[in-house]
């Protein structure tokens, strides 16, 4: 339908349509014809009352998407999108020293603790940190999800999740996390000065079934060995075959080698 309007359409123009052709495909939908006009700003005589009413109804305020949000100059978005994947190389969270902010280090094995170079007698800061990639029905952008935004949408804080659930590999995602991904949300996102995405908030679509996304192994967290195609495994050697003749004359069996 774009086709038919003008490139002066901007935000708050009444458009009428006409001649279109109801459809439903998961949503109710209008299809043009060869009918179809677009009209901008009407000035039709019987329209003006039903124009004015229009005009005087407060701005809607509808999601962006992705490429709405790669080109745009804003910086508070909402989308709706699905978590294509989170880069678990780059670690999940992260642990600070509570008196200088600085990074603790591991400890030990089990349980593991954590110290600070600086400072002793400090409690652990669990932080989530995530990186991820957002998917919609256009397009795709990198996310970072910092802690208040993933504890809500996991409902758990960082520090249960890593010192009681027992994750504490910072690479190796936890089955709570992996369970958002596909899953249709409305995300809140507010887009940095260095163009950094950071999703603010997450709230489930309800009754929304999520999506599967076919990923390929990352060798930098995957240290199952990956099951080669059978299909596209070379081709084995042929083995030479064999044809027999007989020599009438000798009444013996001469064999012919062909490849």
């Amino acid at each position: 339908m774009e086709h038919l309007a003008s490139d002066n359409i901007v935000e708050g123009d009444i458009i009428l349509i006409t001649s279109t052709s109801a459809t439903f495909y998961k949503v109710a939908q209008l299809e043009t014809t060869r009918a179809t006009t677009i009209h901008v700003n009407p000035t039709y005589p019987k329209l003006i009352n039903t124009i004015n009413r229009l005009k005087a109804l407060p701005p809607l305020e509808s999601n962006a998407t992705i490429h709405q949000i790669l080109r745009g100059n804003k910086s508070n978005y909402k989308c709706t999108a699905r978590i294509k994947d989170i880069e678990a190389h780059r670690t999940w969270y992260s642990v600070q020293c509570s008196k200088c902010l600085s990074k603790l280090h591991p400890q030990g094995e089990k349980p593991v603790e954590f110290v600070c170079l600086h400072h002793n007698d400090i409690e652990a800061k669990y932080s989530y940190c995530v990186n991820a990639t957002l998917i919609d029905d256009i397009a795709t952008t990198k996310v970072v999800f910092f802690n208040d935004a993933m504890a809500n949408m996991l409902q758990i804080s960082c520090k249960k999740m890593v010192t009681e659930g027992g994750n504490t590999d910072p690479q190796v995602l936890p089955q709570e996390m992996i369970a958002h991904i596909g899953q249709l949300k409305t995300f809140e996102i507010v887009v940095q000065s260095n163009r950094t995405a950071v999703v603010t908030n997450a709230t489930n679509m309800d009754n929304i079934q999520p999506i599967a996304f076919q990923t390929e192994v990352d060798p930098l967290t995957s240290i199952l060995p990956v099951t080669p195609d059978p299909k596209k495994l070379p081709l084995k050697r042929q083995h030479p075959t064999t044809t027999g003749t007989r020599d009438n004359d000798k009444g013996d069996k001469r064999l012919k080698t062909s490849h």
